[in-house]
């Protein structure tokens, strides 16, 4: 249990702080405390002055049903009757009670104070896997993945299109998203773009109410991400850098209150749909350089064309023969910047019946030519 400082208006009516122990005559009582045993709550008729000997102690303050934790490095007096124990920080502790009578003080009852071994929340982040700022001259295609990291996208610039789960999220600029362990996703835009991703591991659950909701980042916390890039081109440290402000950048965006209402609730239907759709994705990816059939993929599925039509419609915003058309023609980019095969061997890789009809599909799409997309 985090422990607070002690000062005056902290305290408020239960006491206050005193420079130094009184010069009037006091009784003065000595008590020793130990981590492994109960510790007893006290209370006097009259002012309890209470001063630190040794060790580390905290000083805890009942009031009705709360307690107030203190670090014990001030001589501190109590408010009659004002219930109190000392509990040490590490092994042992001593400290030293100040009373006009030694009678005064009474114990009330004994209590574990194992309240204070209590860790507060934490993200237990474990690593960073990949780190990857990208920017696309034109439009981008990821032909999809899942792995077991959480991967964190966050657009500077452009309209990124992300399919995770059956879900066409859309991230626009000073968006992010966080993607859940083992989710299958795919990346797509049809503008240039500035983004970067980075996948990473963590055992706390704290992420999970965000998973695979876009998320507003506020110009304060945009400056991590830029930050997180600029560090790249260090060398001294630069990975304990971007470690520690990726999770300032994750505790934000819990604490947002937007973060608060948790993750988007599907009802049984929906999300029904959504593994549908995202098996189907997963088997277009497998194929997409040999011929795929409507009806085979419906088939596979377990449902009819037309409720593939709707699912494609609902899900995703086009048709399934479109969105299929669509990333062949994004392979087929990512094919002639490589240089290695000519129009013709790309046509008849990714399954079309002829160049002709190659072009003509590639061009409605980037509104251009393959061969002078190539050049």
């Amino acid at each position: 249990m985090q422990t607070s400082n002690l000062s005056n208006p902290v305290l408020g009516e239960l006491g206050d702080i005193l420079p130094a122990v009184p010069t009037d005559e006091f009784v003065s009582v000595d008590l020793g405390f130990s981590a492994s045993a109960e510790q007893k709550r006290y209370y006097a008729e009259s002012h309890v002055i209470i001063d630190y000997l040794e060790g580390m102690a905290s000083l805890i303050l009942y009031e009705e049903d709360t307690r107030k934790v203190f670090y014990l490095d001030r001589i501190v007096r109590l408010q009659p009757g004002v219930l109190f124990s000392v509990a040490p920080l590490e092994e042992q502790c001593r400290v030293r009670l100040y009373l006009q009578d030694a009678s005064a003080l009474q114990e009330k009852d004994m209590i574990y104070a194992d309240f204070l071994q209590q860790e507060p929340p934490s993200l237990e982040f474990e690593r960073i896997y990949t780190f990857l700022y990208q920017q696309t001259p034109d439009s981008f295609y990821f032909h999809g993945e899942s792995h077991t990291p959480y991967e964190l996208v966050y657009v500077e610039q452009g309209l990124l299109h992300i399919i995770v789960e059956g879900q066409n999220v859309e991230l626009h600029p000073q968006q992010c998203l966080i993607i859940g362990k083992n989710s299958w996703h795919i990346q797509y835009a049809d503008e240039p773009m500035q983004f970067f991703t980075a996948s990473f591991d963590m055992k706390s659950p704290y992420l999970d109410p965000l998973v695979s909701r876009p998320l507003q980042v506020w110009q304060e916390l945009a400056v991590l991400p830029e930050k997180m890039v600029q560090e790249l081109k260090q060398s001294a440290f630069s990975g304990d850098y971007i470690e520690s402000l990726m999770k300032i950048f994750l505790i934000e965006l819990i604490r947002q209150p937007q973060s608060q209402a948790g993750g988007t609730k599907y009802p049984a239907t929906s999300y029904a749909e959504n593994q549908i759709v995202s098996g189907i994705l997963q088997m277009i990816s497998q194929r997409i350089y040999g011929k795929i059939s409507l009806h085979q993929l419906a088939e596979q599925a377990h449902i009819s064309v037309p409720y593939l039509y709707t699912l494609f419609d609902r899900h995703i915003g086009m048709p399934p023969g479109k969105y299929i058309m669509k990333i062949r023609i994004e392979e087929s980019k990512l094919l002639l910047q490589e240089g290695k095969m000519s129009v013709g061997e790309i046509a008849a890789c990714m399954g079309f019946t002829s160049i002709q009809h190659f072009s003509r599909q590639f061009k409605n799409f980037c509104g251009m030519p393959p061969s002078r997309y190539m050049k």
